[in-house]
This record gives structure tokens, sequence and C-alpha cells, in this order.
């Protein structure tokens, strides 16, 4: 029977796909109304890049360190593996692990929730 408690992550999930649906229809009706010049567009740009860098741990997966993606990995045999830290955690039942992989997923999540919401006022304000 397993320990962990994935609701907290799970409502992390739906608050990060809510400010990327709010994202996607300011940036299309900006888009529409011509309000997306260069600049704009660098920022929002940069602003999605550091998106993709916020899912990377520096620390990596535990007992690889040299897969840093929170959400993507492979295993020994390299065949995918999503949400390696927190799979591989949950597959061997070392529940202390996979809370510590899940704490550093939700904390990807807030902090990429934040930044798209941060990118919506950003359009919106433009």
């Amino acid at each position: 029977m397993s320990q962990l408690d994935l609701k907290p992550m799970l409502d992390d999930i739906q608050e990060f796909e809510d400010a990327g649906k709010k994202l996607d229809s300011a940036l299309q009706q900006a888009l529409a109304a011509g309000k997306v010049d260069a600049k704009l567009a660098a920022e929002i740009n940069a602003g999605m890049m550091q998106v993709e860098r916020n899912w990377l741990n520096p620390d990596g997966i535990p007992g690889r360190p040299w897969f840093k993606h929170t959400l993507y990995g492979a295993r020994f045999t390299y065949a995918h593996l999503e949400l390696p830290g927190l799979t591989e955690a949950v597959e061997k039942q070392d529940w202390p692990k996979a809370e510590q992989q899940a704490a550093i997923l939700r904390n990807c999540l807030e902090k990429n929730t934040k930044l798209v919401e941060q990118l919506s006022v950003q359009i919106a304000a433009h």
C-alpha cells in the first residue's frame, strides 16, 4: 500500500495547466490584436525557455545525478521514463525518497505556474 499522497501534486498540476491556458488565451488575443512586437515576443520566448529550464534539478535523480530533468529521463536500459525520480522511488517502495521527489516536482510546478502567470500579466500589460 502506497504511503504517498499525490493529491497536492495533482492540484499543482491543475494550477499549472490553468495558468498555461490563460497564457495561451492572452497570447492569442494579443496576436489577433497585433500587440505582439519583437520586444514582447523575445520576452515571452525567454520566459518559455525558462519554464523548460525550471524542470531541471541540479542534484539530478537519486543514484544518477547526470539525469537532471524532473519530467523525463531514461532507465538503465535507456527506455523512456516519465517523472524519473518519483517513479523509481515508488517502484522501490522507498516512500521517504518518493516524498522528497514529489516535493521537488511540486517546487518545479509552483515555480513554473508563477512564471507562466507572470507572462500572462506581461502580455496583458503590453
